[in-house]
Order: C-alpha cells, then sequence, then structure tokens
C-alpha cells in the first residue's frame, strides 16, 4: 500500500486545510508529487503555482521526529526543466528505512528547496506524517 491522504483541519479562521499525510508499507514503492500554489481566487482555489527551474534540489526527508537530526530517507529530484510539478519515486529500498516495525510507526517529513527553502514541513497544524506500515510477508 502507498496513498497520500488529504487530512481536513480548520485554521484559526475556521477555513479547511488540507493535510498530507503519507502512508506505506516498509518496503513498497510509490510515488509522491508536489505542486506548490502561490496564488488563489476569492474561494481559496489556487490559480497559479511555483515553477521549479533548472538546477533547482528539491527533497524528500523523513526523519524519527523534527528533533533529530538524522535523515532515515532522503529522496532528491535536480530538476532538468521548468516545471510546477515535482515527482518523487520513492523505491523498495527507499521506504525500507529503520528496523522491520510490528505496528504502524509515525515518522515525519518535510519537503525544501535547494537546502534553504521549507515548502512542507512543521506548520501551526504541526508535523507533516510519514506513516509506516509492517512490511508485508510477500513482494
Amino acid at each position: 500500500m502507498f496513498k497520500i491522504f488529504n487530512v481536513v483541519k480548520h485554521d484559526k479562521n475556521d477555513n479547511v486545510v488540507y493535510i498530507s499525510e503519507i502512508h506505506c508499507n516498509r518496503g513498497d514503492k510509490g510515488s509522491v508529487s508536489l505542486k506548490v500554489p502561490i496564488k488563489f481566487d476569492a474561494d481559496d482555489n489556487p490559480t497559479e503555482f511555483y515553477k521549479f527551474v533548472n538546477d533547482d534540489r528539491v527533497s524528500l526527508n523523513v526523519k524519527q521526529d523534527f528533533s533529530k537530526s538524522e535523515f532515515l530517507m532522503r529522496k532528491e529530484v535536480i530538476v532538468d526543466e521548468t516545471t510546477e510539478t515535482i515527482t518523487f519515486n520513492l523505491t523498495k529500498e527507499d521506504t525500507s528505512f529503520g528496523e522491520l516495525i510490528k505496528k504502524p510507526t509515525n515518522y515525519v517529513y518535510d519537503i525544501v528547496l535547494n537546502d534553504d527553502q521549507t515548502l512542507v514541513g512543521y506548520d501551526e497544524f504541526g508535523p507533516r506524517l510519514f506513516i509506516l506500515y509492517p512490511e508485508s510477508d510477500g513482494e
């Protein structure tokens, strides 16, 4: 299983906000795509997205928690042409971090542009969760 869930939360003005959680079984492959809205219409629908340019480095980082400096998984995409969408293709090896687990385990993730600008991460709604489920017995 590899899924992205949008969890509904409400901001301080009671506006609906969708927070993405990544759920996957240890050792599964899958992909995570990112578009960063920069302009919105009157109903808060995105109308324009950030354009990633050649040589931008975008990384998906998973840690035990944000107090730790060690990455359990770090997947980097180097942009080779202008695009609004970044896709992280995760392999079996990428999602096989840590020890074997017997129950779902919460980790945290962030997505960073050029190692100096957090695009997705801890904010007023708390951390972004990467929930790892036990590895299946089969392939």
